[in-house]
């Protein structure tokens, strides 16, 4: 292999400030395999220049790949995962600005916060330049095929960018069950010995056997360890593949929505293995920094990259040279070469706009109950085609926190009350020059789950009205004069297909099997507004959207739509013009019946 040949390690591990701070307060082991204390070990984990450069020289590594030590911020609280993730992250991308030829990254992502986490992995990739992320497998006791990280997958997706898996410690009843009793050997068994390792793949099957593959075909992951243990028995397991109903066999998901490194086991045999499960244009590098570096007791050869043996053992490889540059950083940059971000977008982190930000934004938005679910998406959405985003919140921690993570403007309302929307709507009007663009109703209740419709009361249907119409009324009562005066004043009022005559009539529609008096009826009586307010005031463009079934807290992360899908119509009709449609009811396939 020529001397030019790069070697970029995917699996190299830094321990940052931020992320020791946030260990500790969690009760974290303080032990030196997490970067605490004076021992050489610990001292490698934090260090991310001199040291770690003259390691990497060592061991012949070109450039590694930064990543947060497992497991990352995902065993802290949902709100200090998304802080930290976001502090680290920047840290990483400062570490990477300072030297670029021998750095780059992986974002860390706060999963504890699974909308949060698709919004900071957008962060990282199109503002500080990642070129994807770290995971580290469950987030406490939920697997990463859980439903709610559809839409970091979905994200991930579509900007194109690999997510690499990390193992953990297994769960404390698997400790117990398997790894007792054995002292310091089990466990040093349970976690890098073996149990981290199959704790993780079992997920990858999990993943596959569940169908985040099939829902998300173009989904890369990186595995590291050669595949945590399943690649290996992978020719027994897939005959599970027809009982799982997969679109393809087992072994196809590894050879199409997988890449495998080594993860600094240096073992012959492995490499020669992967190479014949997956094929070498599937295989990258990485050599685990520092936990596989002048760390073996008694020489032990396989787990040491030290003294050169990061480059000989690619080097001494049993494959072509072209193979070889292929898996030293070939594939690596077909894979993510695409991700480029100058040193300027990585210097200016999101933050909330002040008043007076400047009028080049195309259009001034307002979102109701855009702290969560459909309304923070479409801000995302929004946002990140230069509009000037509203976020409207009845809580005020959680719509800043929005505001704050999304790099939008943040502005209290309760469309239940009159006096909360008269003042939002003075508060916009005195930031916009007395305007605003876009008006979005999204804010929204569903009834009470489990009710018989022959329960339904007044007060029931009262208490969804409140929000769902009489809410939806009052702001844009309070905001009418602000649409008017703008060039091309746009209403979107987010609905349901339950609110459809014609979809909940249909037995092929999902929507014909719920009962829910008070929500339907709520929908449509929002869709009958819409059509009068459409008649009466030629000027604005008002239309009702259907954003479908849609995976959001709202109906518990239980429909087939990803957030970003389940926005797609009110991202179209918040931005259309002067000649586009006014008094429809669209989904994102186009119009639904009445």
């Amino acid at each position: 292999m020529s001397d030019a040949t790069r070697i970029v390690g995917l699996e190299e591990h830094v321990v940052l400030p931020v992320l020791l701070e946030a260990w500790t307060l969690a009760g974290v082991p303080q032990i030196s395999q997490l970067g605490y204390g004076d021992e050489p070990f610990a001292q490698r984990l934090r260090d991310v220049s001199d040291r770690r450069l003259a390691d990497m020289d060592d061991q012949g590594i070109d450039v590694q790949v930064l990543s947060l030590a497992t497991p990352g911020v995902q065993n802290l609280s949902t709100e200090d995962s998304v802080t930290v993730a976001r502090e680290a992250n920047d840290a990483l991308a400062e570490i990477v600005d300072g030297n670029p030829e021998r750095f780059q990254a992986l974002a860390a992502i706060p999963t504890p916060a699974p909308e949060a986490a698709a919004e900071e992995l957008e962060r990282a990739v199109t503002q500080l330049g990642f070129r994807g992320a770290m995971l580290y497998g469950r987030t406490g006791d939920t697997l990463a095929d859980a439903p709610e990280f559809d839409h970091l997958y979905a994200t991930a997706e579509r900007l194109r960018v690999p997510l690499h898996f990390h193992p953990q410690t297994p769960v404390p009843a698997v400790m117990e069950a398997y790894y007792s009793g054995l002292g310091r050997t089990g466990r040093g068994l349970a976690t890098a010995g073996l149990g981290g390792y199959y704790d993780l793949g079992v997920q990858y099957l999990r993943m596959i056997f569940s169908g985040v593959f099939d829902r998300h075909p173009e989904l890369q992951v990186i595995a590291g360890h050669w595949g945590e243990v399943v690649l290996f028995y992978v020719d027994h397991t897939g005959i599970l593949a027809s009982s799982a109903n997969l679109e393809r066999p087992l072994v196809d998901y590894f050879r199409e929505n997988f890449w495998v490194t080594g993860s600094g086991t240096v073992s012959e045999r492995y490499l020669r293995w992967t190479s014949e499960v997956v094929g070498t244009d599937r295989m990258m590098y990485s050599t685990d920094y520092p936990y596989t570096y002048a760390t073996s007791p008694d020489g032990y050869a396989f787990l040491d990259t030290s003294n050169g043996v990061g480059r000989t053992f690619l080097e001494q490889a049993p494959f072509t040279e072209e193979e070889k540059a292929a898996i030293g950083s070939g594939n690596w940059e077909q894979l993510t070469g695409h991700v480029v971000a100058s040193h300027a977008e990585r210097s200016v982190p999101l933050r909330v706009r002040p008043a007076d930000t400047s009028p080049h934004l195309k259009s001034s938005i307002l979102i109701t109950g855009a702290n969560k679910g459909l309304g923070r998406e479409a801000a995302r959405r929004l946002l990140a085609s230069g509009h000037d985003v509203w976020i409207g919140a009845r809580d005020p921690e959680r719509g800043r926190e929005a505001a704050e993570a999304l790099g939008a403007r943040y502005v209290a309302i309760d469309v239940t009350d009159d006096a909360s929307v008269a003042q939002a709507a003075e508060e916009v009007a005195a930031a916009t020059g007395g305007t605003l663009d876009v008006l979005i109703n999204n804010a929204g209740i569903p009834s009470t789950y489990g009710l018989d419709v022959a329960d339904v009361t007044a007060s029931e249907v009262e208490a969804v009205y409140a929000v769902n119409v009489f809410g939806a009324v009052r702001t844009f009562h309070a905001f009418l004069p602000l649409l008017r005066r703008a060039p091309n004043g746009v209403v979107v009022n987010v609905s349901s297909g339950l609110g459809s005559h014609a979809v909940t009539s249909d037995p092929e529609r999902i929507e014909s099997t719920f009962q829910q008096p008070g929500y339907t009826s709520s929908k449509a009586a929002l869709n009958m507004l819409t059509a009068q307010w459409a008649a009466a005031l030629p000027g604005l463009r008002i239309n009702s959207v259907d954003p479908g079934y849609t995976a959001t807290e709202f109906n518990g992360h239980s429909g087939p739509q990803t957030v970003q899908e389940g926005t797609d119509a009110i991202v179209t009709m918040a931005t259309i013009g002067p000649d586009g449609p006014t008094g429809t009811f669209a989904d994102r396939h186009g119009t639904v019946g009445w």
